[in-house]
């Protein structure tokens, strides 16, 4: 979204959160209402088995164990249905739903930062305190987490939101967890100890080389942002909607891991913190992108979502099946 552009994003809450006199005047879409009491489900998708076109994205997915025949970037033109079927939704409007509804109860603050608003006043720290230090669900970790937050200072008043936020590419993102290993330390403390959904600034100098950290710019560092909001896509995320939630670790039937026995197909090691697959990490990190994506355009609360389109899931990669497909040095 451009800095001049206005959209009404309702600060990426929840629309089940947004106030009604906020909204249109004929309230949100009467679709909506098929989910209020909804379990969401995994489907597995069937893909097309067509030889593909190895790009350096594609291979670098299937070289972290991220095995979908598709590639994203911010805005893609990849189509919804294929993204919905690649996340086990069964058709685009349960995905739309779950990330209208429940995405945003867990990194609202980070998709209004990541959506580049045309002001961030500072008070998003304050206002956004972490839940987590000011209640308690009784979780163990709680107080090795107020630690952490304090230690890495994440709240300092000198935090610089002031640069645009360029979106990396999904590839990139995960590139910087498999790759950097301070990066990769540093979400697997956030995935390790986070008791509740919990706004994180991550920034250049929590993740620098230690002889640097002190002179680095406390800005955003944007790949470390986005996997700390998909770390807790894969934590919090639950199966239905309750207005009364309290989020937390292991207190209601989570969407992550996707069940290994629903044959929905992708890499499956348990690489991420030893908890979650790259796969799972990569579907993370697009539902993030696609909320911050959907609430950018414009009337996009009152497009219609199409439930069947023509386009076919390209499936995962499958070297017996796709034999043109190997791997680049």
């Amino acid at each position: 979204m451009s800095k001049g552009q206005v959209v009404a994003h309702y600060n990426y809450l929840s629309m089940m959160r947004v106030d009604q006199a906020d909204l249109p005047s004929d309230g949100l879409p009467k679709w909506y209402n098929g989910y209020m009491n909804h379990e969401f489900s995994h489907e597995s998708h069937k893909g097309h088995d067509m030889p593909i076109t190895m790009t350096v994205d594609l291979n670098n997915q299937i070289r972290m164990g991220v095995l979908i025949n598709a590639t994203w970037r911010p805005r893609w033109t990849t189509p919804l249905k294929t993204l919905a079927q690649y996340c086990a939704f069964p058709n685009p409007r349960d995905m739309t739903a779950y990330i209208d509804i429940i995405i945003p109860d867990i990194v609202h603050e980070a998709a209004l930062i990541a959506s580049n608003p045309p002001s961030v006043s500072d008070d998003i720290l304050r206002d956004n305190w972490p839940r987590s230090l000011n209640t308690s669900n009784g979780d163990a970790a709680d107080p090795e987490f107020h630690n952490f937050i304090e230690t890495k200072k994440f709240y300092d008043e000198d935090t610089d939101f002031s640069n645009e936020f360029v979106r990396p590419p999904p590839t990139q993102v995960l590139q910087a967890y498999y790759e950097d290993e301070r990066v990769h330390d540093f979400v697997d403390q956030i995935i390790e100890l986070c008791p509740q959904p919990t706004f994180l600034p991550i920034r250049n100098d929590h993740v620098s080389e230690r002889k640097d950290h002190l002179w680095a710019p406390k800005r955003l560092h944007p790949e470390a942002f986005v996997l700390a909001a998909a770390a807790q896509i894969l934590l919090f995320a639950p199966q239905d909607w309750n207005p009364d939630r309290d989020y937390s670790r292991d207190k209601y039937t989570h969407r992550f891991p996707t069940p290994d026995n629903l044959d929905i197909g992708g890499g499956t090691d348990k690489v991420v913190s030893n908890k979650y697959s790259m796969e799972d990490l990569h579907r993370a990190i697009l539902m993030f992108y696609r909320l911050v994506d959907r609430r950018s355009q414009k009337d996009w609360l009152t497009k219609r979502v199409l439930i069947n389109t023509k386009s076919e899931f390209p499936g995962y990669h499958d070297p017996k099946k796709n034999p043109r497909v190997t791997e680049m040095d």
